[in-house]
């Protein structure tokens, strides 16, 4: 279902040099892309930038983000990965590709073992989110999709912008799964402000 060939431009030659050790250390979380795997720069700048995070105790995302990243860079990905991170996000064939199986609790079972918490996006069917403790699930918000390039990276940023908010991670997926929803309805990958901030309020109606 992809609608684009993926262009990483500029961020292919990423490299320690461009990061910001201040923004890291002041960062709640530090986001890393799966797609840095590919080049060596990149690949050390997100090592790098994990380590950062962690030597000032806050926190990691990284996000598998393209199947293809598991299946050509999967030991590259681990690599960046190290001990493991706080919080992973992946779809459903990027997890199987990771975790070399087709079955669903397997791969459920192998995200645990490189993160701490994680977001396993699977498509129509909705969401897992496994806190650390509960594995949850997070109901999908049906619509019409027209356009599905950008709905993973809105979904991982409602979850981060929920879980950085004082949401619990079921509201906090609940917004990523609206949020990705509409996305998906609407040409292009990005939402106008006010968009967002509707968004916002009917995950919060929706609690209440």
């Amino acid at each position: 279902d992809r609608t684009m060939n993926t262009f990483l431009g500029i961020s292919s030659g990423l490299s320690d040099l461009e990061l910001v050790p201040d923004a890291i250390a002041n960062s709640t979380y530090t986001y890393i892309e799966g797609y840095l795997v590919t080049g060596e720069t990149s690949k050390q700048a997100a090592i790098t930038a994990r380590e950062m995070a962690v030597g000032a105790g806050q926190k990691v995302a990284l996000t598998l983000s393209d199947q293809n990243m598991a299946k050509f860079f999967k030991q590259g990905l681990l690599d960046m990965l190290g001990t493991g991170v706080d919080l992973l996000f992946a779809n459903d064939s990027e997890a199987f590709e990771m975790a070399g199986t087709q079955d669903l609790n397997d791969a459920i079972e192998y995200l645990k073992t490189i993160s701490k918490t994680f977001a396993l996006t699977l498509g129509a069917k909705g969401s897992l989110i496994f806190d650390g403790q509960t594995l949850l699930e997070i109901a999908p918000f049906p619509v019409k999709a027209i356009d599905t390039v950008g709905a993973g990276d809105m979904y991982a940023g409602g979850v981060l912008y929920g879980i950085t908010s004082g949401m619990d991670w079921a509201t906090a997926g609940r917004l990523g799964s609206l949020a990705s929803s509409q996305l998906v309805t609407i040409p292009g990958a990005r939402m106008e402000t006010a968009n967002l901030q509707a968004l916002l309020k009917e995950v919060k109606s929706i609690d209440n």
